[in-house]
């Protein structure tokens, strides 16, 4: 009875001793453990319910392969998510990252019939000086290279999207084809508009500057229906406005204006000195 009792006691012992971080049978070295409710591939130490010292290579197949991850809490920033950790250094003896490094990654590949080639990637890199408390940080989306169309396109619903096209870095809000650095396909609410400038007509006001007659406008005019140099509205209508170019020219009539005023008004001045000339001598007499 004795001898009974105590081999039970030592198989009890031993089960115990080999439930403490023992490897799990099956591999060759074993190298999963389980620890304390936890498994650990490659980690005698699981910090997680699962934890992996390792890579991780996940297949499947089907419509929809997936990672799911379900989260249940009342408390409104709790859910699931996905965390990176970057350092430098080693495990043992870490060190701040420097400005450049990368931070993380998500990379996407796409089969072309003889190998997995990438297609975009996510990236996140350290941007700046690392201090206490700081590491600064640039997002960067990407495709591989620039044979798509539109190779960066955001989704609100249906039809409003923002997309990015590979001829020269173009943006398009509400168009497919932005033909411009910006090109939007509705109205612009702002509060103001810079338009970086050259050439500003104060020319018009330099003794070289020809200024033409009002009867050469006018005989302009009666012929084209548009003043000189604006452009007519059936070129409005197929090439649209430019609105730095147009603010130039609407300054350069209204500086020519000003002139016809000026000349007007001297002119009148000059008659208006004439008459009281002649009414003097007409009341001198």
């Amino acid at each position: 009875m004795k001898k009974a009792l105590s081999a039970g006691i030592v198989l009890l012992s031993t089960i115990s001793f080999i439930s403490k971080a023992q490897t799990w049978s099956g591999s060759t070295p074993g190298n999963i453990y389980y620890n304390s409710g936890n498994v650990g591939i490659g980690t005698t130490s699981p910090s997680s319910n699962l934890t992996v010292s390792g890579d991780i290579a996940y297949y499947a197949s089907g419509t929809y392969p997936s990672l799911l991850s379900n989260s249940y809490s009342n408390t409104s920033w709790h859910g699931p998510r996905i965390g990176f950790s970057r350092y430098r250094g080693t495990a043992s003896s870490p060190s701040s990252l420097a400005s450049g490094d990368f931070a993380g990654w998500f990379d996407f590949f796409g089969y072309d019939g003889t190998t997995a080639q990438r297609v975009g990637q996510f990236v996140m890199t350290v941007d700046g000086t690392v201090s206490t408390g700081v590491v600064p940080g640039k997002f960067t989306i990407a495709t591989a290279n620039a044979s798509g169309t539109n190779t960066i396109r955001l989704t609100a619903y249906a039809n409003d999207y923002v997309t990015m096209a590979n001829n020269g870095g173009r943006v398009g809000i509400g168009t497919e084809s932005p033909d411009a650095k910006l090109a939007v396909n509705g109205t612009i609410h702002s509060k103001e508009v810079k338009v970086d400038l050259t050439g500003w007509p104060d020319f018009v006001f330099k003794p070289a500057y020809k200024l033409p007659s009002l009867a050469e406008v006018k005989t302009y005019i009666d012929k084209n229906q548009h003043l000189p140099d604006v452009p007519s509205a059936q070129e409005i209508a197929k090439d649209g406005l430019n609105i730095g170019e147009m603010n130039k020219l609407l300054m350069k009539k209204i500086e020519e204006l000003t002139l016809y005023l000026i000349e007007e008004h001297d002119k009148n001045q000059k008659e208006i000195e004439q008459l009281k000339q002649q009414l003097k001598a007409v009341t001198n007499k």
